[in-house]
């Protein structure tokens, strides 16, 4: 986990400044595709409303126990209710988001971002389960670095590029609308 207080200070405010942006691009995709699948809507909008009230109270505690405001444990040990919450909100609220995305991107344009998000949506859904296992204490740590290399994948590279390429088919597709 982060090793000073400077990187759990920068973690947190990216996540203050990321949690609302995704929520817009999440809210935003819902909105337009609604008509074609209104659950996957619904779910993609409550769990990435989930995601964004655990990740972000979640790291505004850090935060204040980071610049001691409050005194308090490490949320970083896990074990914890923090680090729970952390893994909820981000592997498996995400994961839902990602799925519930995947379903509302029906454009044939969008075939790629589609398949980008069921990847996603699996590996955050890997990384739940094999965290789970972890705080089980079953499979030890081999299955919590399986974890961690399924949940950083996703959030690092995949979801990234799902986004990308789904700004990238809007564009694409709006330039054929004109």
């Amino acid at each position: 986990m982060p090793p000073v207080v400077a990187t759990r200070v920068v973690a947190s405010l990216s996540v203050l400044g990321g949690a609302p942006a995704l929520v817009w691009f999440v809210t935003l995709i819902a909105s337009r595709r609604s008509s074609r699948h209104p659950a996957a809507a619904r779910v993609a909008v409550t769990a990435v409303a989930l995601f964004a009230i655990v990740a972000v109270t979640n790291r505004v505690l850090q935060l204040a126990i980071a610049t001691q405001l409050v005194s308090g444990p490490d949320l970083y040990v896990a074990p914890s209710p923090a680090n729970f919450a952390e893994m909820f909100a981000w592997d498996f609220c995400l994961g839902v988001v990602a799925i519930a995305l995947s379903l509302l991107l029906t454009e044939t344009a969008e075939s790629s971002s589609r398949r980008t998000f069921v990847f996603a949506g699996l590996l955050l859904m890997g990384g739940e389960l094999t965290f789970l296992l972890s705080v089980a204490s079953l499979g030890g740590l081999p299955i919590a670095l399986v974890g961690m290399a399924f949940s950083v994948a996703a959030w690092v590279i995949v979801l990234p590029v799902a986004v990308f390429w789904t700004t990238l088919a809007a564009r694409r597709l709006t330039l054929t609308l004109d």
